[in-house]
């Protein structure tokens, strides 16, 4: 993100809240200023209201099994604002509804490249439109959900196959695979913005500072010839996350600070806090390895690379020796941003969570076993997070969390 010099006039707020049951007062600093381009940076080095903000399990969407109804492979999640969670079905090209209490409500589209037909199905709802992006056919879908009315599609591009967010302005930031213009950025993101009532607005590119190092990757080779990269595991990366509430938070993580942005380069607003980093075992380093290796043999093709080779790719010493400060960045439809953070315990899953004006207000825990070890199947709505697992016999279920604050 652009660097900016400090104005001369800092305010450092004091916020002590006092936590219920006797236990101590909790002071927590917050330290705002205003950036020479008019950007106010909020920095936070405790949480603000302690034990406000909980994630609590509400129900598990799983219908039965050889039910039409059935959760086979589901791969896009969307919660609307009365609750509801729809549910896109890779390879089946339609996206089932379920409502507010888990029960199946309607299937909508089927599989082609038609009207109201999917290859590929990316969605995200807003009001009582749902968007489906399909990068198979470069097309965006509109859909009203609640009754599976199909309204019309417009072109966007092919081949990114990403999930996508929607701004405040009604804007879908579709992911695009576009040569940014500005090539000197190490780390950019092509982006088509849509209306969800009108066609294709404009096309952006957001970037991250220019002095940011460059992303490494495991080369795996077979003798000379390059066959794949893969990003080694660990390496802060840049993030680009829509806030439903606002336009687009970048950051990158090999820092604990992201900024609001409304055109990919100017910087309306900073926020973060200060962290220690946690460090990385040489022990934890090869069980990614191997890890790794494990995963792509299970779904590598017939005639790919063999164990060997990816033993002879897989540096565990490329690994760094530190987490990176968060590992996943996501906005409720209220505004909080919730960023996934590292922590020693591995058996629980970890998350700050700031306030739309950027304050660092709680941490909430929860168990590894209950969020999925990806960020990207999970989908935020305004009082409901619902997640994509899988049961103990291997079968998909998708669990739904309320979203509690007091």
């Amino acid at each position: 993100m652009p660097r900016a010099s400090t104005n001369f006039v800092t305010v450092l707020l004091l916020m002590v809240a006092a936590a219920c049951g006797g236990r101590d007062a909790t002071v927590a600093a917050v330290t705002v200023d205003t950036l020479a381009n008019g950007a106010v940076r909020t920095m936070s080095s405790a949480p603000t209201a302690p034990g406000s903000v909980t994630l609590e399990h509400l129900l598990d969407i799983q219908p039965p099994v050889d039910d039409s109804t059935e959760l086979m492979n589901p791969r896009g999640l969307a919660v609307a604002d009365d609750g509801s969670v729809l549910v896109s079905e890779s390879g089946a090209g339609h996206i089932k509804v379920f409502g507010p209490t888990g029960g199946f409500q309607r299937s909508i589209g089927r599989r082609g490249q038609g009207p109201n037909e999917y290859e590929v199905a990316f969605i995200a709802v807003r009001g009582d439109t749902l968007l489906v992006q399909d990068p198979e056919v470069a097309r965006l879908s509109r859909v009203l959900w609640r009754s599976g009315s199909y309204l019309n599609s417009v072109r966007t591009g092919c081949c990114y196959w990403s999930s996508f967010g929607v701004d405040a302005e009604g804007r879908a930031w579709v992911r695009s695979i576009s040569q940014a213009p500005d090539t000197t950025f190490r780390h950019r993101q092509g982006f088509f913005r849509v209306g969800v009532t009108r066609d294709v607005i404009d096309t952006v590119f957001a970037y991250e500072r220019k002095d940011l190092p460059e992303q490494p990757y495991w080369e795996i080779r077979s003798g000379s010839d390059l066959q794949m990269m893969m990003v080694i595991p660990l390496q802060p990366r840049a993030y680009y996350e829509v806030d439903p509430t606002g336009t687009l938070l970048t950051g990158w993580s090999g820092e604990y600070s992201l900024r609001e942005t409304t055109d990919g380069r100017d910087t309306v607003a900073i926020f973060g806090r200060s962290y220690t980093p946690v460090p990385v075992a040489s022990n934890e380093k090869q069980r990614i390895v191997e890890d790794r290796i494990a995963r792509q043999l299970a779904n590598g093709r017939q005639g790919g690379p063999d164990e060997a080779t990816y033993r002879k790719a897989f540096d565990a010493s490329l690994i760094p020796d530190q987490q990176p400060a968060y590992t996943n960045v996501a906005v409720d439809k209220m505004g909080r941003r919730w960023l996934q953070v590292p922590t020693a315990d591995t058996s629980v899953v970890q998350f700050d969570v700031f306030s739309r004006d950027g304050r660092w207000q709680d941490t909430v825990r929860l168990s590894r076993r209950d969020w999925p070890n990806e960020g990207v199947w999970a989908a935020w709505g305004r009082d409901r997070v619902a997640v994509r697992l899988e049961d103990e016999d291997g079968r998909p279920l998708i669990r739904v969390f309320a979203i509690r604050q007091r």
